[in-house]
């Protein structure tokens, strides 16, 4: 499910449990397909999590009950549908005309056929625990299941994952969904191809009936399957979804928007309990809804509210405000304001630049040698074998550049290990050139002199100063025709402050 992208460690909710927020409160969470156990994002919301996990493979149920170790924390073997409540009259039967060919998309996906040459049951391996599978003979709705159970408490969220019977599953769960307190989220997988005899119960048909009943999506994590005809490469560990092919499922995230309605803003305050807002602001945080979160903490202090729940609404703020951003704020109100003053900053282009001189400011400040080597570009030419770089003897031009690096203002030393070969004895001895590039602008010229053949270690001092200081600078390696050069190390060392 989504879940899996989502944070598991989000700093406003664990602020919220560490200053006694919640009290005995609970986040009341139905999981529908619980094969494996609850997701482990839910843990962080322990110890006011109280979830009950469904799932069909009694196996499965019983070990997950045998290891679960919250007592807050339960499965029950059952199927959960639409407990006999009939479906909308926009869910219409199959045009007679189609009634040969596959049943449903799956039958024609390469997951399905890997399966099938493997000889893999994927319920009883994966979903099962390579258990023995037997299914629970209880059929019942969320609404029944919570009827019988009314202790249980107001639910929060919703999670269903039950392969194409999605639909049948909030149509089971309207008496829920149409209360004064329903959930605050509702997390669902859907189907885009509904099989024979039920057309009317894919995604489009779930997204209605969610908006129906108040719900905003958030967001929408897509599938894809290839067919069995061409099958492609599979996306996770397991036959299922592939990295190429047709959309197949998808996996989305309701919310109430109390911001974009009022209607889900009233309910809210009707409840006249500040924690049902505290509880939906921390969900938007974990849904790494962030920007929901402070619209909404922003709306309340409209309304006159200058903390939720006990939580200041300018402590919430700052809270959201990413602990390392372009804009380098560190409050809500500093990064509203440095965005406001230039907006650009968040442009793609402006944001790359602003992480590669960032990281670049970092190197600068460090002390000790910075091998280039690996880093820059070779020559026409040239060769390179591992660490090394060979200009043979012929080959005239630069024969490394690079790496456009970023140096603080400052003092710097430059070392360079060569292996001269084949050097023609001529009156006038040949010479490499370092040239020190700025911006594409050379501002300084170094000759290294080749007197003899052999390895040659050599080093110069050169400075970097304010008008150059982190721009783009590389360094160019000239050679000579008449000599076979072999390159073994560039390094750049700044010399300390006080040198």
């Amino acid at each position: 499910m989504t879940l899996s992208t989502y944070s598991r460690k989000s700093r406003l909710l664990s602020e919220c449990i560490d200053r006694g927020l919640f009290n005995d409160a609970r986040f009341y969470v139905l999981d529908v397909g619980a094969s494996g156990g609850i997701d482990p994002f839910w843990r962080q919301f322990e110890p006011h999590l109280k979830a009950v996990g469904f799932d069909p493979l009694v196996s499965e149920v019983e070990r997950l009950n045998r290891v679960e170790t919250n007592p807050d924390v339960s499965y029950a073997a059952a199927w959960i549908g639409n407990g006999g409540r009939a479906l909308p009259e926009t869910v219409v039967p199959e045009d007679p005309r189609n009634s040969s060919g596959p049943g449903h998309a799956f039958a024609l996906l390469s997951s399905v056929r890997a399966s099938e040459v493997a000889r893999y049951d994927i319920i009883q391996e994966h979903f099962n625990s390579g258990a023995e599978v037997v299914y629970s003979e209880e059929r019942i709705s969320l609404d029944e299941w919570l009827a019988r159970n009314p202790s249980f408490g107001s639910v929060d969220v919703v999670k269903c994952d039950v392969d194409s019977y999605d639909f049948e599953v909030w149509i089971g769960a309207q008496d829920l969904l149409s209360a004064a307190d329903r959930p605050l989220a509702l997390i669902t997988e859907a189907q885009f191809h509904e099989m024979r005899g039920r057309r009317g119960t894919v995604y489009g048909d779930i997204d209605r009936l969610m908006r129906d009943r108040g719900y905003r999506l958030a967001d929408l994590d897509i599938h894809r399957y290839t067919r069995a005809a061409l099958p492609g490469h599979f996306a996770i560990d397991m036959f299922a979804q592939t990295k190429t092919g047709a959309v197949q499922a998808c996996d989305a995230v309701y919310v109430l928007d109390p911001v974009l309605d009022p209607i889900a803003m009233q309910d809210l305050l009707d409840r006249n309990d500040p924690r049902a807002f505290l509880k939906l602001i921390v969900l938007y945080d974990t849904f790494n809804l962030q920007d929901y979160a402070a619209a909404l903490l922003i709306a309340l202090r409209e309304r006159g509210m200058s903390d939720v729940a006990g939580l200041p609404i300018a402590e919430a703020l700052d809270m959201l405000v990413p602990e390392r951003n372009v804009l380098g704020a560190k409050t809500y109100e500093d990064y509203i304001r440095s965005f406001e003053s230039d907006p650009r900053q968040l442009l793609p282009a402006r944001l790359a630049a602003a992480a590669e001189l960032a990281a670049a400011s970092d190197l600068a400040e460090r002390p000790g040698p910075r091998d280039w080597t690996l880093d820059m570009s070779v020559g026409e030419g040239c060769l390179k074998k591992g660490r090394t770089i060979t200009s043979p003897k012929g080959v005239e031009g630069h024969m490394v550049f690079g790496p456009y690096a970023r140096l603080a203002a400052g003092d710097y030393v430059v070392a360079v290990g060569i292996s001269v070969a084949d050097l023609e004895k001529k009156p006038a001895a040949p010479a490499l050139v370092l040239e020190i590039v700025v911006d594409e602008k050379v501002i300084d010229t170094l000759e290294i002199p080749l007197g003899n053949e052999g390895a040659i270690a050599w080093e110069r001092a050169f400075v970097i100063d304010a008008a150059h200081a982190m721009q783009p600078i590389q360094l160019r390696l000239w050679v000579p025709g008449q000599v076979e050069v072999t390159l073994d190390a560039v390094t750049v060392t700044r010399l300390p402050r006080d040198v």
